[in-house]
């Protein structure tokens, strides 16, 4: 358990600010993000003293997460995992009001998997960054592509471009983000300060541009939403103007976005030291802004821009991939595949 202090999660500390129960508590959610190189799928919640709870499972390499009715969608290295309610079947989950554990898994390959969502027909669909395209699974192929920008010549394992992010907008896949426009193997790479692009895809056209590896479209309130991640920016599009409007100031690599009521949730990575985030303007807007750079998720108000709660990530875990509100679940439980098999749902009929 966390509240205001340090919590041993495995090797990992986590610092919750003093509000965050109280917070999670008045907006009737509960939390869950993704680490990526550590490979951790993480719930927050609030147990019965009234203080943060944490629940994680170990995964490979965890990058998109989704949520539905039906359950939680994982994206991993080489799979996607669908993660069921399991909850009241017998007493190891007695403490928890949803317990999600792995049901089945679409075996992908490695095709850089962002980030992944739930259509309106119940389809998954998820940004693969190695085949620059908008894609879903297959039954016959390890994945099915739906979508490519018009810059890119053709399919193929390269990541030309780092399409990485998501937005669906009534039910369809409708706005996509990517690190520049370029159509060669690791062109991205040299357009990271200010290439950056949104791309509605039912139109293909550029609705955003000069912007510095933009991460987490997402589509809430009639209004595009996203990270401008290079320079730690949280922002929106303006319709009219196609222009990206900061709101609020990010101290970290920004990726992994979620809304409850007046409320954004953010998360934030330390940047690695490789060249992917080598001389992003980021540096200089910590400098500025006498910040200490942060790994974890941030609470923002979006009324005000302020920030009002904060979850901190120490060792091992250095970057935050994706963010997802569980509404009206007040303690969530995760498990991996080495503790699934502890509560398994029974069929319900004698044989």
């Amino acid at each position: 358990m966390i509240y205001g202090q340090y919590s041993v999660v495995e090797d990992s500390a986590i610092e919750a600010s003093p509000g965050l129960a109280d917070w999670l508590i008045r907006e009737n959610v509960s939390l869950a993000f993704s680490t990526y190189r550590t490979g951790k799928l993480i719930a927050v919640g609030v147990d019965a003293a009234g203080e943060c709870s944490i629940s994680n499972a170990q995964f490979d390499c965890v990058t998109g997460i989704a949520f539905d009715s039906r359950g939680l969608y994982v994206a991993t290295l080489n799979q996607i995992w669908q993660l069921v309610d399991v909850s009241g079947v017998d007493e190891s989950t007695d403490d928890f009001d949803c317990y999600y554990a792995p049901f089945a898994g679409r075996y992908t390959g490695d095709l850089g998997i962002r980030d992944v969502a739930v259509d309106g027909d119940g389809l998954s669909v998820f940004i693969s960054s190695r085949f620059n395209c908008l894609a879903t699974t297959s039954e016959q192929f390890h994945f099915k592509p739906l979508w490519m920008p018009e810059f890119i010549n053709r399919l193929v394992g390269q990541d030309r471009c780092h399409l990485n992010g998501l937005a669906i907008v009534e039910g369809k896949p409708r706005y996509v983000t990517a690190c520049s426009q370029t159509n060669y193997f690791n062109g991205w790479r040299k357009c990271r300060g200010d290439g950056g692009v949104v791309i509605d895809i039912e139109t293909d056209e550029i609705v955003a541009r000069s912007l510095s590896m933009p991460h987490s479209p997402r589509w809430y309130r009639g209004r595009l939403w996203l990270l401008n991640a290079g320079n730690g920016s949280f922002g929106f599009v303006d319709p009219a103007t196609y222009r990206f409007e900061h709101v609020a100031f990010c101290p970290g690599f920004a990726r992994g976005l979620a809304f409850s009521g007046d409320y954004a949730i953010v998360g934030l990575s330390q940047s690695r030291h490789d060249p992917t985030f080598e001389g992003l303007p980021l540096k200089e807007c910590l400098k500025k802004s006498s910040a200490a750079i942060r790994r974890g998720l941030m609470v923002i108000d979006l009324r005000t821009g302020e920030p009002v709660e904060y979850l901190w990530a120490n060792d091992p875990i250095e970057e935050i991939f994706d963010v997802i509100v569980l509404p009206g679940f007040k303690r969530p439980c995760v498990t991996g595949l080495c503790h699934g098999m502890e509560a398994i749902r029974v069929w319900p009929e004698p044989l």
